[in-house]
């Protein structure tokens, strides 16, 4: 199993993000939870993935749980 790359710190809004993500919630759920656009959910996702070197959201949660980085 390869190993993860070291993980960026994450805003405050992407761990919240990424907490809602984990959660099982759409981008639109997202967005109408922060009050946001649809399109600013994409764009923190983006930032989320390139921070954690994840692909895809099921990565990003795995990643996260594996660095402790979200409270479950």
């Amino acid at each position: 199993m390869e190993e993860d790359p070291p993980v960026r710190d994450l805003t405050q809004r992407q761990s919240e993000i990424l907490a809602a993500v984990v959660r099982g919630l759409t981008n639109d759920d997202i967005a109408k939870m922060f009050s946001i656009q649809r399109s600013s959910v994409k764009d923190h996702l983006t930032a989320i993935f390139a921070k954690l070197g994840a692909s895809n959201r099921a990565e990003a949660i795995s990643i996260a749980l594996r660095k402790h980085l979200l409270k479950v």
